[in-house]
């Protein structure tokens, strides 16, 4: 049984409309970027699991991020951190790291363990559903709204946001078409989770990732 949901987001549009839609009592939503160099006083919870997916190749200071996240974890709370690490030709975000060790180097001196690293593979039905189906639409996107060489730092600025805040009929219509494409190739599991060798020279660009963390339990920290 949760207790209380909690939504972060650097993107005030983006929690606006998340307080907008989500009415529950046991849903909050607080506006303020993970790299600031305090958590906010009115967060006054810890919690024993977080999720972050999409986010960190947007994040411009990885420790910072980290070190953010295990002050808001209880001793033995986990995280399950995914995302895209793109090279720099393909990049959308503005960061990403060449190897394992890069990516775990941030981790250091927090009090995170790693558990275990994946690598996602999409499986054959969501991947060309996602290369024939989706990704034409989202190129087309691309050449109408955004430059190429466009790297966003907030969701608001992203082009999915950009998409589905426009005219609410298209935005419908892409809900709609998203969420179809979603529930048919979820009829097959959609990831398959490959085991990373814990090879710090291994390079990982163009991967997407999954770290699983936990907070130590001799972990002393300390919000305000």
């Amino acid at each position: 049984m949760i207790n209380q949901y909690v939504g972060i987001d650097i993107a005030s549009y983006t929690i606006e409309a998340l307080k907008e839609h989500f009415k529950e009592h046991n849903m909050e939503f607080y506006c303020f970027s993970m790299c600031d160099n305090t958590v906010p006083t009115e967060l006054k919870m810890k919690f024993t699991k977080a999720y972050s997916f999409d986010s960190l190749e947007h994040v411009e200071c990885p420790q910072r991020f980290f070190e953010n996240l295990a002050l808001m974890l209880v001793p033995n709370g986990e995280a399950i951190i995914g995302f895209p690490n793109e090279s720099l030709p393909e990049m959308h975000g503005i960061t990403s790291f060449r190897t394992l060790g890069d990516m775990l180097a941030p981790l250091e001196n927090t009090s995170l363990k790693v558990v275990r690293v994946y690598e996602l593979h999409r499986s054959f039905l969501f991947k060309n559903f996602k290369r024939w189906l989706w990704d034409p639409i989202i190129k087309v996107g691309k050449f109408i709204i955004a430059s190429r060489n466009y790297c966003p730092q907030c969701f608001d600025d992203t082009l999915a946001f950009r998409l589905i805040i426009k005219p609410r009929k298209p935005a419908r219509l892409l809900n709609i078409y998203a969420s179809f494409l979603i529930k048919i190739a979820s009829t097959r599991p959609i990831f398959h989770y490959i085991p990373l060798m814990e090879r710090d020279e291994i390079e990982i660009y163009d991967r997407y990732i999954l770290l699983h963390l936990r907070l130590q339990k001799t972990a002393v920290s300390i919000l305000y």
